[in-house]
């Protein structure tokens, strides 16, 4: 039969290929019971044998007109390949809108079956490659609603919530984008997140767009108990269609009517939700970073946390219980590394107290966002669990004592270790090692130091405490939330190793300018490498410098990757950056750091002037603690850069066996193998022996990660992490009320000037008292310190490399700019103020015109 009625439809056999894809739609609505229009299909069947109406089915049509009810009705185009979940045509075939007499009707048929043959249609079907195929129309009784609109029950950038867009009058005016739109987003437990529009115009039948009275224009066009029918509507259709679905909707008079669905033909992730984070990791490991790096730094974090476990008073057997989640620190996204916070919070679950005092173990781990309950796996902890909890808690309390009374005996053992470790390797010559004899100085690195790796954990854990307390106390001091004055307490501490580097750096500038033909070498505009070449002509210069690389060859940008060339493979930064030194006004080595102890000094006299007796002298052992330990992780950080170098020339000696044994092209080729790999490949027990097929293979996938655009800073995923996922958060970048960027002031001073926005130091960058900007920093970037007035970083926090070399450096500074250097470009001048945090942007495309004109430079 031609012509089919809903109540036919909904309770017979029916096929896509008779009344196509909306029709088939409507059918699944009226079986589920949900509010539908009345309507009635012209089968495909008719159009395939003419193309046009035929008058035999005119009788029959009235008929069908007079079941629905008078008009006006809503004729719409039903391709049999429309709506399905790969193909929506949305907006390709004709719909008909108000037609209430027969000969109306059936002019609105006739158009939607040319439809089927338009040119438009065409083209779209050649694009995605299929045929047209033949159209049957769908009649239905047009509600004409107050207010209309369209719901997706995901979107690949918020898969969580139920996206709605309405307006008021019927929905082609939301549909064909021709009216203002109110936006929801519903949440599954029914939190509401409006935009509310000022819609100025609507679309009615019959008459188009007409303008909307001024009194309801700035009100929403849904009431909240509406928006949530709605969102559980579409949800229950999505479990029902058990996919995601696109659904057009309209209300009359608050009751709420279904007039169209069909599949979002765009993949949404569906299932586990993971959440996603490297706003911290990122100074370790920055951009992309290649296999080799990420399954070293994989096997480090899942040794380190259980040992952290272990401090934390966490037994061996719950250890081992929950002895994946260790495995899943951290993951590769897009190339580049990222925390997975859910196994974060997995691992933090486990220590004592965590159910009673979230928010204390949160703070002290140092989460810059906290997460919510989902993504924490919390739940709320009663009587019976805090009477299991708190007598843990403490015995850890003395434990933690016990540990801070003995922690700088057990600091200097480790030292003592490690000196003896890393002596001792360090004196082979890594590169003429066989393979079996780099595996065994591997193993012995990871036996003798990684596996005792608690000095460094239990300092880091006291770090977090220390500081945190003593922040707290200044801002109780002084009333104010935004003060500096623990920053300035920490300043000036002096003799950190992280800073040595470049007091040798300076030292050997200032030898440098005593001699006035290496200067004119260093002077002249020849590259670095050309300049390392003529430099080393000089016996006296060659031997201070293989007396530094062999001191701090280590050190490089990007220490913690594997992948980076260090300074012993690539000299030629020293040079570039003794350019620097000698280019600027002469610094004293001996006088490194004056200005932070003055301004130490003032701070020390501001601080205990306000606190006396017993407090005090709490106090003052809260500072001590704080600068000892913080002074102490910077010592350590730099064993481990150091240990970081052996391991890295130790994967390059296994390249270089790899290549002289013809299974590698390239030295380098090994970074795109995981250790692992690399291991296996020499014992015997890895699965792929093809090396130069699987480096072509991670080649190849890692230059696109190069090429493609960066994942966000925090995101969540859901499902399969690589399948669907787009890899976007809701990232902004932070601005005070008068539209200024904003972020942690680290070191006190107000600095105007020109900026230099640096990705990479190694590009040999020409620095003279500029104020430097970068997304992030480590180590390595230290020695440009000297040579720059301030320094501007997106990523890190107050305990970071950056700040602590800064403060000990007195460089204005300030970290955790979001969105930094998307507004700063270079040259542009700013003002900045390390005390407040704010960046004031004077003249460039990010500049603030309410700024005004520049202002005179503060000492």
């Amino acid at each position: 039969m031609a012509l089919k009625h809903w109540e036919e439809l909904a309770f017979g056999d029916t096929d896509v290929s008779e009344i196509g894809g909306k029709g088939m739609g409507l059918v699944r609505l009226a079986r589920l019971d949900l509010p539908v229009p009345p309507f009635f299909v012209l089968t495909a069947d008719e159009y395939r044998k003419s193309g046009r109406f035929p008058k035999k089915l005119r009788p029959l049509l009235e008929d069908a007109l007079k079941r629905l009810g008078p008009g006006p009705y809503a004729v719409r185009s039903s391709a049999v390949a429309e709506d399905g979940v790969q193909f929506s045509f949305a907006g390709q075939l004709e719909s008909v809108l108000g037609p209430d007499e027969l000969d109306d009707v059936i002019s609105g048929i006739s158009t939607c079956w040319k439809s089927g043959n338009s040119a438009r249609v065409q083209a779209y079907c050649a694009e995605a490659g299929i045929e047209p195929g033949p159209v049957a129309v769908v009649v239905q009784r047009l509600v004409g609603g107050t207010a209309s609109g369209v719901l997706f029950t995901g979107t690949p950038e918020d898969p969580d919530r139920v996206l709605i867009s309405a307006a008021w009058g019927v929905g082609e005016g939301v549909v064909q984008g021709l009216v203002p739109c109110d936006t929801f987003r519903v949440s599954a437990d029914g939190t509401i997140d409006s935009e509310i529009d000022d819609k100025d115009e609507a679309w009615r039948v019959g008459e188009g767009v007409v303008t909307v009275p001024l009194d309801q224009r700035a009100i929403p066009c849904l009431h909240d108990g509406l928006v949530r029918r709605v969102a559980a509507m579409g949800r229950r259709l999505e479990d029902e269609q058990g996919a995601p679905q696109d659904i057009e909707f309209t209300v009359d008079h608050n009751e709420l009517f279904v007039v169209q669905v069909r599949p979002i033909t765009v993949r949404i992730p569906r299932g586990k939700r993971l959440l996603w984070d490297n706003s911290n990791i990122v100074e370790s490991y920055n951009g992309v970073t290649t296999p080799m790096t990420y399954s070293f730094a994989k096997h480090a974090y899942t040794i380190i946390y259980q040992l952290f476990c272990r401090v934390m008073g966490v037994d061996d057997a719950t250890i081992r219980q929950n002895s994946q989640l260790f495995h899943r620190m951290i993951g590769l996204v897009g190339g580049r590394v990222y925390y997975n916070l859910n196994a974060w919070y997995g691992v933090i679950a486990m220590l004592p107290g965590y159910q009673v005092n979230r928010e204390f173990m949160e703070q002290m781990m140092g989460v810059a966002e906290v997460a919510g309950d989902e993504d924490a796996g919390a739940e709320a902890a009663g009587w019976q669990k805090a009477l299991i909890w708190y007598p843990k808690l403490a015995w850890l309390g003395v434990k933690m004592v016990w540990r801070i009374g003995t922690l700088d005996h057990s600091v200097a053992r480790f030292q003592a270790l490690f000196k003896e470790a890393y002596t001792a390797h360090r004196k082979r010559n890594i590169d003429a090692l066989s393979p079996f004899e780099l595996l065994e100085m591997y193993q012995d690195l990871e036996t003798r130091l990684l596996w005792e790796w608690t000095p460094p954990i239990v300092n880091d854990f006291f770090v977090m405490i220390f500081y945190g307390v003593l922040k707290k106390q200044c801002q109780k001091l002084t009333g104010d939330e935004e003060t500096n004055l623990h920053n300035e307490l920490l300043a000036g501490e002096g003799d950190l190793e992280s800073t040595l580097p470049t007091i040798e750096a300076l030292r050997l500038a200032q030898w440098l300018r005593m001699r006035p033909e290496l200067v004119e070498v260093l002077a002249s505009d020849i590259d670095d490498t050309e300049a390392l070449a003529h430099l080393c002509d000089d016996p006296e210069l060659v031997t201070q410098m293989d007396r530094y690389i062999r001191l701090y060859g280590d050190r490089c940008v990007d220490e913690l990757k594997l992948e980076t060339e260090s300074l012993r493979h690539r000299p030629e930064f020293l040079v570039s950056i003794l350019r620097n030194y000698l280019r600027g006004e002469p610094l004293d080595p001996d006088e490194f750091g004056a200005s932070e102890r003055r301004i130490r000094m003032g701070a020390e006299a501001r601080f205990f002037q306000m606190v006396s007796g017993p407090k005090g002298w709490l106090l003052g052992w809260v500072l001590d603690q704080t600068r000892r330990r913080v002074k102490c992780r910077e010592d350590l950080r730099f064993a481990r850069t150091r240990i970081f170098g052996l391991v890295r020339d130790i994967v390059r000696a296994w390249g270089l066996r790899f290549v002289e044994a013809g299974v590698l092209d390239a030295r380098e080729d090994v970074f795109y193998l995981t250790m692992d790999e690399v291991q296996g490949y020499i014992r015997g027990t890895t699965v792929t022996t093809n090396l130069r097929g699987l480096v072509a293979l991670r080649r190849a996938e890692f230059e696109g990660h190069h090429a493609g655009s960066r994942p966000d800073e925090r995101f969540h995923t859901r499902g399969i992490v690589h399948v669907d996922n787009a890899f976007r958060g809701p990232v902004q970048a932070a601005l005070d009320a008068d539209g200024n960027l904003v972020g942690t002031g680290c070191c006190p001073g107000v600095v105007e000037g020109p900026v230099v926005v640096l990705d990479d130091p190694r590009n040999g960058a020409r620095l003279d008292g500029q104020i430097l900007v970068a997304e992030r920093t480590d180590p390595g970037w230290v020695p440009l310190y000297p040579s720059i007035s301030g320094l501007l970083v997106e990523r890190g926090s107050l305990l970071s490399h950056s700040a602590v070399v800064a403060r000990e450096m007195g460089i204005p500074t300030i970290v955790g700019i979001r969105g930094l250097t998307e507004r700063i470009q270079d040259g542009d001048v700013v003002r900045l103020d390390g005390g407040t945090g704010v960046v004031v942007v004077l003249s460039g495309e990010g500049a603030n015109e309410s700024d005004g004109p520049v202002a005179e430079a503060e000492e």
